[in-house]
C-alpha cells in the first residue's frame, strides 16, 4: 500500500480502450465526488501522468499499444507513479503484475470497484472531522419527508446513501428541497444503507450510491448521483400526478 498524498487523492485516471465502459466506470466514480481523467491507450495515458497528479490510476490489463502492467512498468520508471495508487483490472485467469499493483478481475461490479478505490485512497475530500450539523439537519429533512409517508402516496421513492460520503450527503440535501414542497402523503420515502441493506439493494438493481430508484409505480426508474439536477426528479414525480408547485 502506497502512501497518497490527500492534495491528489481525489483524483483517478482510468486507461480503458473501451469508450462506453470507461465513460460508464467514470460516470460512478464522478458521482462519489472523485475528479477522473480517462485515457483510451498507453501512451495517452503517459500524457495525463506526465501531466497531472493523480491518487490512483485505474489500468486495464489489455490497452491498444502495450499491456497495463507494461504501461505500470514504464510509469513507474519515469518516476511518474510516486505516491500514487494502482490498481488493474482484468480478465485473464492470473497475471504477473509486481506487489505493487491490486489486481481485480473482470466483470467488475461497481460497488465492488468504489468500495476496492474507497479503500485504498479513501473518500475524494481526505480525512477529516465528522460531517457539520447542518448534514445532520439534511439527515432529518429526508427522515421528516418519510415520516410523513401515507399507503396512499403517488409513488415509492428509495434513496440508497453510503455515509458520511459527501455524495449521498449532498443527494439527501438536493432531494429534502425538493419533497418539503410536496403535499402530506403524497410521496413514500425509504432512506436506505447500501452496506447494511445489500439484499435490498439487490432487489432494486442498485450497485453504487447515491442512486435514487422510483420503486412504485412501475417501471421502475433510476437516477444516479448527487440529485443536483433536481429537474429529472421533479419530472419524474409529475409523471406520477405528484403535486409540485408552480
Amino acid at each position: 500500500m502506497k502512501h497518497v498524498t490527500w492534495g491528489t487523492a481525489g483524483r483517478i485516471l482510468v486507461v480503458e480502450e473501451d469508450e462506453s465502459y470507461a465513460s460508464m466506470v467514470a460516470a460512478v466514480l464522478q458521482g462519489q465526488g472523485y475528479r477522473v481523467d480517462v485515457a483510451a491507450s498507453g501512451a495517452a495515458a503517459l500524457e495525463h501522468l506526465r501531466r497531472d497528479r493523480y491518487g490512483l490510476v485505474l489500468v486495464h490489463y489489455g490497452l491498444p499499444d502495450l499491456t497495463g502492467v507494461a504501461l505500470l512498468e514504464q510509469a513507474r520508471g519515469e518516476g511518474l507513479l510516486e505516491g500514487v495508487a494502482e490498481l488493474l483490472f482484468t480478465g485473464k485467469p492470473s497475471v504477473d503484475a509486481p506487489a505493487e499493483v491490486t489486481v481485480i478481475k473482470k466483470p467488475v461490479q461497481m460497488q465492488q470497484l468504489v468500495q476496492q478505490i474507497h479503500s485504498m485512497i479513501g473518500p475524494p475530500e481526505g480525512p477529516g472531522p465528522p460531517p457539520p450539523s447542518g448534514s445532520e439537519s439534511q439527515r432529518k429533512g429526508v427522515e421528516a419527508a418519510r415520516a410523513r409517508a401515507r399507503h396512499d402516496a403517488k409513488v415509492e421513492l428509495a434513496l440508497y446513501v453510503t455515509l458520511p460520503w459527501p455524495s449521498s450527503l449532498r443527494a439527501q440535501k438536493n432531494l429534502s428541497r425538493v419533497l418539503s414542497s410536496i403535499p402530506d402523503g403524497e410521496v413514500r420515502l425509504n432512506v436506505c444503507d447500501l452496506a447494511r441493506e445489500p439484499e435490498r439493494a439487490e432487489r432494486d438493481n442498485v450497485l453504487f450510491s447515491p442512486t435514487l430508484v422510483k420503486v412504485w409505480p412501475e417501471p421502475k426508474m433510476w437516477i444516479l448521483g448527487d440529485l443536483s439536477e433536481t429537474a429529472v426528479l421533479s419530472d419524474i414525480l409529475l409523471m406520477c400526478g405528484v403535486s409540485l408547485p408552480a
